[in-house]
């Protein structure tokens, strides 16, 4: 059991990285689902947002458009968490 502040904090913080992972897993099998050709989550980098996505294929293409920008910002808070991480605990 935590004693301290700090404990308590570092153990918020490996939660949350653990659920943040969680959520990028399910957008990332979300992003196959829907048989696009970008995945953000593989480092591939997405095209300019446009009324009418290129590269995305398919019926879905523009769902799969949409989970891709918001695995972009989970990644971005990810990274932030680990950063906050790493720097202040």
């Amino acid at each position: 059991m935590p004693r301290s502040n700090r404990e308590y904090l570092l153990r918020y913080a490996d939660q949350a990285i653990n659920d943040v992972e969680r959520a990028l897993e399910r957008l990332k099998m979300l992003s196959d689902a829907y048989g696009g050709v970008y995945k953000p989550m593989d480092g591939d980098v997405l095209p300019e947002l446009k009324d009418v996505p290129e590269g995305y294929e398919g019926q879905h293409g523009k769902y799969q458009q949409y989970v891709d920008l918001i695995a972009i910002q989970i990644m971005s808070a990810y990274n932030d968490l680990k950063i906050f991480k790493t720097k202040f605990m």
